[in-house]
């Protein structure tokens, strides 16, 4: 057997330790553990470091969740000879190129975000800068041990990464409010707007990319901003009053269900990375778009006929479910196609969509 065969074996061993037993890290040499941690986070792979190298083994292999550029760093000066990632950084990926480390990840993200979601990693921040500024990768583990340990030092820029994500979410939670209001206002034009439903798809899309509170507040106002400037959907009969919870629900609920049957990847087990994420995304799409319809039929039964709806709530349901067939087969066919082109080629977007999922790494 060549060292390369052995090699990936040894990845292959450590990445289904690391999936079977729910572990944060696996550092393993030739098919036993050397150091396994459940806890997140760097210290406890420094700590695995610091203790690998006191003892001098074999060369091990690393498995972890999630592998960003301080992450990549920390295995390098550990000695490890192989990396496997479910989510990787391209800094992660681009380290790993210039130090000949083979590193395989089933998820290549732009950035690692800290745990809320609103900026960057400090690790990942603070590493990428010393890296620019032509730092060693001695000098890049004491870094990142001071920032473990918490000792004041401090990433400058952290807020101004902050305020960045907050922009670029902004700036998308707005195109797709501006489109949620253009694409019906083209399909009323042909008479289209009741049958093709074109205002779901930019909501559905906003929360599946942006998170379940972008896709929240598109969905909730859309409909009304439409009605202002457009005069559709009309008020009376309450069509636009009802909408609001429908398309609410779909932003919200198609954020938080992709977040965990996507980038969670709960699916794990379905077959090949192509078809997990394939039935991943048709299943979060399924479930939002019943959510959004239960929605639908509690408003028209809670508050119908207070808003003037003059026929029962049943029947509304019914015509809208009979007269949205063709757009409810649009949406199964380009959600799930344009949701996952934008969330894995768009930085703009897709960085937020890993805060929902499994880059979080701080």
């Amino acid at each position: 057997m060549d060292d390369s065969s052995e090699l990936s074996r040894e990845v292959e061993w450590a990445a289904r330790r690391l999936r079977q037993a729910g572990m944060a890290f696996v550092l393993a040499s030739q098919g036993r553990v050397l150091v396994e941690s459940r806890k997140p986070g760097l210290l406890p792979l420094l700590q695995a470091a610091r203790q690998l190298r006191a003892m001098s083994p074999a060369r091990p292999v690393l498995a972890d969740r999630v592998v960003g550029a301080a992450a990549l760093l920390v295995a390098c000066w550990a000695g490890v000879r192989a990396v496997y990632a479910e989510v990787a950084s391209e800094a992660a990926h681009r380290e790993a190129e210039a130090r000949r480390l083979p590193l395989r990840s089933e998820r290549r993200v732009p950035n690692v975000l800290n745990r809320q979601g609103d900026g960057l990693c400090p690790f990942e921040a603070a590493v990428i800068r010393a890296l620019e500024q032509g730092a060693g990768l001695e000098e890049i583990v004491h870094l990142v041990e001071r920032l473990a340990a918490g000792d004041g030092a401090s990433v400058p820029s952290r807020w101004a990464e902050r305020g960045a994500v907050r922009v670029r979410l902004a700036a998308g939670a707005g195109a797709g409010l501006g489109l949620a209001v253009l694409l019906p206002s083209v399909f009323h034009s042909f008479g289209l707007g009741p049958s093709f439903l074109p205002m779901h798809i930019p909501v559905l899309i906003t929360g599946a990319v942006l998170g379940p509170g972008a896709g929240f507040a598109v969905g909730a106002l859309a409909p009304l901003l439409s009605t202002i400037l457009t005069g559709m959907p009309p008020l009376a009969p309450p069509v636009a009053q009802l909408m609001v919870p429908e398309l609410a629900t779909y932003g919200a609920a198609a954020g938080w269900l992709r977040a965990r049957w996507v980038s969670r990847r709960l699916l794990e087990g379905t077959g090949g990375r192509a078809v997990r994420r394939l039935v991943g995304e048709y299943a979060w799409l399924s479930a939002a778009l019943i959510l959004g319809r239960l929605a639908l039929a509690l408003s028209a039964a809670a508050v119908g006929p207070a808003l003037g709806l003059r026929v029962s709530p049943v029947a509304y349901v019914q015509a809208a479910l009979l007269t949205g067939l063709p757009g409810l087969l649009v949406q199964l066919v380009v959600v799930p196609i344009l949701t996952w082109q934008l969330a894995d080629r768009l930085p703009i977007l897709s960085e937020r969509g890993e805060a929902y999922g499994t880059a979080d790494a701080s």
